[in-house]
């Protein structure tokens, strides 16, 4: 579990994690790190062909884009999409639950991992949080 600290203005300032949770992303950090260096050493006709051939095998990019920090809230914070995506937006858990006109408890009981959440409420929430019905599965 990772514990935000947010300022006045409810933006997030730290964040507080396991010691595990914080070697696997000090890791991935090195890996992101070494795949720079090995990508800088690259002639630019290889990388203009690696660009290519990712962007190729991605298809739509637009279509299959979800931020990162969603994916690694989700993975690291053990949280429902839903949730991920509300904190992402920078709404608090009643400020979410006032715009979509429904109780905070309530909120917090659909934003439970599994939770099964009506088709009406999954297309105000991802009005709401700006993301795809798909997206808060």
């Amino acid at each position: 579990m990772i514990q935000l600290i947010f300022d006045s203005n409810n933006k997030a300032l730290f964040a507080v994690l396991p010691i595990a949770d914080y070697e696997k992303v000090k890791h991935l950090l090195e890996v992101e790190d070494k795949l720079g260096v090995f990508l800088a050493s690259l002639p630019e006709e290889e990388l203009d062909e690696l660009d290519t051939a990712l962007l190729s095998s991605v298809g739509d990019i637009e279509e299959a884009t979800i931020p990162h920090i969603i994916v690694k809230m989700i993975e690291l914070e053990d949280v429902s999409p839903a949730a991920a995506w509300r904190k992402y937006r920078g709404f608090s858990q009643s400020e979410a639950a006032s715009r979509l006109n429904i109780g905070q408890s309530t909120l917090s009981r659909m934003e439970t991992k599994g939770a099964t959440l009506q088709a009406k409420t999954k297309q105000k929430m991802a009005s709401l949080y700006q993301c795809k019905v798909e997206d808060l599965l």
